[in-house]
């Protein structure tokens, strides 16, 4: 498949609730319908469970819940509406992983699990969760996209992988909790990290970083439950993000 010239992104910055699948399979479900025109919405990490899941996502009861929702999610992406990024826990050979899934054309086409598992101030991840291996992209319509979760954009390995790999852009998903300077710091390390070596599978990699998006900044704002849309360009592509209009997010 040809890479589309620009990728509509609808940003679902929303407030789960923990433990309440349905009700965060709803929310997502609320989202994406009023993000039409999107080519992909992105949901926080781990949203369809709610953000610290802590030992509930270690009842198989509660890993089926999770993983039937998406499956749900993922059947209704058959519309031919936009595509989702969600973050849910995701059982794969009797491993549990803190995953990211995306959902297009009515499956599952893609998953991967968080590498750096956080294990301090109110993180406990490494005791529930298995770390994964390192990530490649994935292929959404034409462009690899890659997709570290969270922490693992702290962190050289995971951006190295995936832009040696063949990676385009970067999309992370995240749910820590909100402190001041936060933002600020997750950027720089963000573009700290994304200076990996050039690939040969990336031949319009521009120095000095391998995900030229990162220089064109889009964020959501700080506080409270807010969706916004832009437009992303892959890499090879000279202007690679530029922010548009924000919608409004379900109740």
């Amino acid at each position: 498949m040809n890479a589309p010239a620009t990728l509509k992104l609808a940003i679902a910055q929303l407030n789960p609730v923990v433990g309440d699948v349905a009700g965060n399979a709803d929310k997502a479900r609320r989202a994406r319908a009023r993000a039409a025109g999107a080519d992909l919405v992105i949901f926080p990490e781990l949203f369809i469970a709610g953000y610290p899941p802590e030992d509930l996502v270690l009842k198989p009861a509660f890993q089926a819940a999770c993983r039937s929702a998406v499956e749900a999610l993922a059947r209704e992406t058959k519309d031919g509406g936009p595509a989702m990024l969600l973050g849910t826990p995701w059982v794969e050979d009797g491993k549990l992983y803190n995953a990211v899934a995306l959902l297009d054309g009515g499956r599952i086409t893609g998953l991967r699990f968080k590498v750096d598992l956080p294990n301090y101030g109110v993180f406990d991840e490494k005791r529930v969760f298995v770390p994964g291996p390192l990530p490649g992209p994935v292929n959404f319509r034409g462009v690899r996209i890659g997709v570290p979760i969270c922490e693992d954009i702290w962190k050289p390995e995971p951006v190295e992988c995936i832009a040696e790999t063949g990676g385009e852009i970067l999309i992370v998903t995240n749910a820590s909790p909100y402190r001041r300077g936060a933002v600020d710091e997750r950027l720089n390390r963000t573009s700290s990290s994304s200076r990996a070596p050039r690939s040969r599978s990336m031949p319009t990699v521009r120095s000095p970083s391998s995900f030229p998006a990162l220089r064109r900044r889009s964020r959501s704002p700080n506080g409270g439950a807010r969706a916004s849309r832009g437009n992303a360009r892959p890499a090879r592509r000279p202007r690679c993000w530029k922010r548009t209009r924000r919608i409004t997010p379900p109740a």
